[in-house]
């Protein structure tokens, strides 16, 4: 299977790993420093076993203009996706599937308004991943669990065939992957447990600002942040 990630974060080459050791021929879209580093060696993913290195990926800054991917994986931040949706009609191959894996809940709506409500698998990933580089990813407790389906019309309770041939390689690749008839539903529950992850650390943050001065405060807060 030809793939195409397009994002090289944490969670970019997170999927660029598992899907080359899986077999497929894996396309990286990245920056400058990306394709740099990949060039120098392969990418190395860390878990708690040891340090895998995975070679075979082919890092890009420029999208290929005449290749057509079977899978694209949409791995950017979330405000980056209406920007480059209408670049996926051109690499998307006949009965190929995009997959966004953002947080929040607008991303698989961006990516079918050029390609339509059936080429786009919404993705709800939840992985402890870490970019420790920028060929380099660190992985936290179990592989990612993965729950995709899709929208609008096109959204129901069994996968079409193009869906399956996506959803048995991601398999391969060592995800837990569980496909729903509701994906807005998956989404908004990742959204709310991120929110979640985002109170407990802003609590006591919050409960420490009450108690400093306000220049003090901007300055503690500047040293703490390394500016």
């Amino acid at each position: 299977m030809r793939v195409l990630v397009y994002g090289a974060g944490a969670i970019g080459l997170y999927a660029a790993g598992k899907l080359a050791q899986a077999g497929c021929a894996v396309t990286l879209k990245g920056r400058s420093a990306t394709v740099e580093a990949f060039t120098a060696g392969p990418l190395r993913i860390s878990t708690a076993a040891g340090v895998e290195e995975v070679p075979g990926i082919v890092a890009v800054e420029a999208l290929p203009a005449e290749e057509r991917f079977d899978l694209i994986v949409v791995a950017t931040k979330a405000w980056q996706v209406a920007q480059l949706a209408g670049e996926l009609p051109g690499l998307l191959a006949e009965d190929g599937r995009v997959l966004t894996l953002q947080n929040g809940v607008d991303a698989p709506a961006h990516v079918a308004v050029p390609l339509g409500e059936g080429n786009v698998l919404a993705g709800a990933i939840v992985v402890i991943a870490k970019r420790v580089g920028p060929a380099a990813v660190e992985v936290v407790g179990t592989e990612a669990a993965l729950t995709v389906g899709t929208l609008g019309k096109a959204s129901g309770a069994t996968p079409a065939k193009a869906d399956e041939r996506a959803l048995a390689k991601l398999r391969e690749a060592g995800l837990a992957v569980e496909w729903t008839g509701n994906v807005r539903s998956a989404l908004w529950k990742k959204l709310a447990l991120i929110a979640s992850y985002g109170a407990s650390v802003l609590s006591p943050m919050r409960r420490w600002a009450r108690r400093e001065p306000p220049l003090r405060l901007a300055c503690s807060w500047n040293r703490r942040c390394g500016r």
